[in-house]
């Protein structure tokens, strides 16, 4: 990742994430749902808003400017998305890759899901406080979500791996839209919380 860096005078770069569970049907829901936009495939770098954490390197000057302290899934997001609003030059390299052995059995994958809906909340309400004023108005929207997440994460696949890893895909469906779902109401769990906490700090004011 430094060699990186300095090729290409980024202020931060990451890359892809491999499967490294392919053989196991647990594994493999819980890899596409949450890398989905970090699939391997040949490409050139290119400019990206987000960095996932266990695969990106950073000028240190960065952090002179920007606190990194991951306290819950999403804080990479957040952390790379300021750095974004600061003009920082951010790349995505696809074509380097690391494997990722991801948490095996639906239980353990179901549990997962549910924490990385609520992580997910946490860092929209600071990346897209717009459209998450739209969810704490109309939190049923939430569990349509589930819907959009498998057309975009079959499209990544299909674009990105091929169409043999999208029957994969296609086969793991069921399984993937109930793990979504999961996520989904990790997510409004999240959602309630923070507006419940709002609604507290305005009544402690007044």
């Amino acid at each position: 990742m430094y060699q990186a860096i300095k090729r290409f005078e980024a202020d931060g770069v990451g890359g892809a994430v491999e499967n490294g569970t392919p053989w196991s049907i647990s594994g493999s829901v819980g890899f596409y749902l949450e890398f989905f936009r970090f699939l391997k495939y040949k490409g050139k770098p290119i400019k990206t808003m987000f960095l996932m954490g266990g695969n990106s390197g950073f000028r240190k000057k960065v952090f002179d400017s920007t606190r990194y302290n991951e306290k819950s899934v999403g804080d990479d997001f957040t952390f790379s998305w300021q750095l974004t609003q600061q003009e920082k030059s951010l790349l995505f390299l696809p074509s380097v890759s690391i494997k990722h052995m991801n948490k095996i059995g639906l239980l353990n994958v179901s549990r997962y899901q549910y924490k990385l809906g609520m992580g997910a909340c946490s860092y929209r309400h600071t990346v897209s406080p717009g459209i998450m004023h739209l969810f704490e108005k109309l939190p049923i929207l939430t569990f349509f979500m589930p819907f959009a997440t498998m057309l975009w994460i079959g499209y990544a696949v299909l674009r990105k791996r091929g169409i043999g890893e999208f029957f994969k895909f296609v086969a793991l469906l069921p399984l993937l839209y109930i793990a979504n779902n999961i996520w989904a109401v990790g997510f409004y769990r999240e959602l309630r919380n923070q507006k419940t906490n709002r609604r507290r700090e305005i009544g402690e004011k007044h």
